[in-house]
């Protein structure tokens, strides 16, 4: 998202609790667009759980952030990021995520409740 938008804000302080630094390779306009990039395999992103459910083409973890004030969860291209950089996002992201943050995927990509 823009940096100026309040969604990438947020995203920025979820990454800034995980001690994770990123580089952001471009951005777009709406949430939906980011999920639609994500399912077309150009990376990964973090979006509200209300955009990540209306896709089929991508996998959804939903992230426990207790900081963050709404639900966010994390998005690739179904069943794993086709670009090697995606991969080894989501690898980086898994490796320095606290367990605490994440939480199980339903099958079909889609994150338990809760």
């Amino acid at each position: 998202m823009r940096t100026e938008s309040g969604l990438r804000l947020q995203v920025d302080a979820a990454f800034d609790r995980a001690g994770v630094t990123r580089t952001v390779a471009f951005e777009l306009g709406t949430s939906d667009s980011v999920v639609r990039f994500a399912g077309l395999g150009f990376g990964a992103a973090l979006v509200p759980v209300s955009a990540a459910s209306t896709s089929t083409d991508v996998q959804v973890l939903a992230l426990r952030d207790p900081g963050a004030r709404h639900p966010i969860s994390l998005v690739h291209r179904a069943p794993e990021p086709s670009a090697p950089s995606a991969r080894a996002y989501l690898a980086m992201l898994l490796e320095r995520m606290p367990a605490r943050v994440r939480t199980a995927e339903r099958p079909g990509g889609r994150p338990e409740p809760g």
